[in-house]
């Protein structure tokens, strides 16, 4: 078993105090920007990127929440500071290298890692443009030119950061949900080990001073320095834990992030090419994406309306095994079935939220299952989510190899 490692990438990978850095990353931007705008930026800058460490729903990446909160409240558009932002990650952003340094004991753990055959990805906060991201990659010796990270989250693709465990959903589900457990590494017990732990991801935590544990980590995580880790990966894999997703936190982390990741998966495939099937007998990207919008539409949303208005209510099975061919899924126009799949799910996630944990408890008697509870018809809808994820990526790789 080779696990899938995510490394947080500031003070992980790269030495890279954020006390210093970001008060620089700020004045060199705020410098650039006075420029063109006579409007003080920094505080919309970070009343900004705040909103962005808030989303908890899909629906607008982390750039469209940025760009609604920072660019009205500084007067200027953003065509209009494109040039100049491109200025500032272009020739002025590398100049904030010299407040960092490359950790080489961090190159050796993540080269043979690679060098045994691990899936490894980036999993910072993707509060910055992929450029920023993938500049400090560079600083660190960890080129995306000569290491094949799985994936590099930045504020383009996700709409959510941790510590949200939303992220660490997102980011799996955008790497197809890969069969091996994951595991993360970080330095920050707020942002990496406690979300990832309600995640159930084990986690370990780069603490030099060997500070304890608190008693609401996973049960596998660890401590201690970045030479420890690759034998914590190690005896990991010999325990053969099973990652489940089976608490309230983890099973909304994945119900939120099955809309966000196929909407940044979705927008590398034109949308003529949504009906393109990988085999006759297989389903094409479109058809994915109206059955999730009926089965949340049509059975999951009723059913847990049921289960909070009535007294264990009796629910009923419903065949949805001939729906793709009776409702004649591929003549739905563009890609209006994921904005309404969007749109579903963002109602269904405000109701779930909406209500008071006991209501998980409540119960009702399933047709196909006998009875059950709230949360087991709610965390029934992760594996479909993550089924049908899989199989959304695999169409979108058949169809990339005839794209240009």
């Amino acid at each position: 078993m080779r696990l899938t490692v995510l490394f947080d990438l500031d003070d992980t990978l790269i030495s890279n105090n954020v006390d210093t850095f970001i008060p620089g990353y700020l004045k060199a931007l705020s410098k650039t920007l006075a420029e063109i705008s006579s409007n003080a930026v920094i505080q919309p800058l970070l009343a900004a990127t705040q909103k962005m460490s808030e989303s908890n729903l899909p629906g607008k990446t982390l750039e469209q929440t940025f760009d609604e909160n920072f660019y009205p409240n500084i007067g200027v558009s953003k065509e209009n500071l494109r040039s100049t932002i491109d200025h500032f990650y272009g020739d002025v952003y590398p100049e904030l290298k010299t407040m960092t340094q490359q950790r080489p004991e961090a190159i050796r753990l993540v080269d043979r890692l690679f060098n045994e055959g691990y899936t490894v990805a980036i999993a910072t906060r993707p509060l910055f443009p992929r450029t920023a991201i993938v500049q400090r990659l560079e600083w660190a010796g960890l080129s995306i030119e000569n290491y094949p990270f799985a994936i590099v989250p930045s504020f383009e693709t996700f709409h959510f950061s941790k510590p949200n465990p939303a992220f660490y959903a997102e980011l799996l589900a955008q790497i197809g949900w890969p069969d091996q457990p994951a595991v993360m590494v970080g330095n920050t017990l707020e942002d990496d080990i406690l979300p990832a732990s309600q995640f159930n991801i084990p986690a370990f935590w780069l603490n030099d001073h060997q500070e304890p544990l608190p008693a609401n980590v996973h049960s596998l995580t660890g401590q201690g320095k970045i030479n420890d880790v690759y034998d914590w990966i190690k005896n990991i894999e010999t325990v053969k834990f099973e990652q489940r997703w089976s608490n309230p936190e983890s099973i909304l982390a994945i119900l939120k992030s099955t809309p966000a990741a196929l909407e940044t998966l979705c927008s590398k495939i034109p949308a003529d090419k949504w009906s393109g099937r990988p085999q006759s007998d297989e389903w094409a990207l479109k058809e994915i994406l109206c059955y999730l919008r009926d089965v949340d539409r049509e059975i999951i949303t009723p059913r847990l309306y049921r289960v909070i208005e009535e007294n264990n209510p009796f629910l009923t099975q419903v065949d949805t095994s001939h729906w793709v061919e009776k409702r004649a899924y591929l003549e739905e126009s563009g890609s209006s079935p994921l904005v309404n799949f969007t749109q579903n799910r963002i109602e269904l996630l405000n109701f779930i939220l909406g209500l008071p944990i006991k209501s998980w408890s409540r119960q009702a008697v399933s047709e196909e299952n006998g009875p059950t509870t709230f949360e087991r018809l709610v965390g029934s809808l992760t594996a479909l989510d993550q089924g049908q994820v899989r199989k959304a990526i695999k169409v979108i790789k058949s169809l990339s190899l005839n794209i240009s």
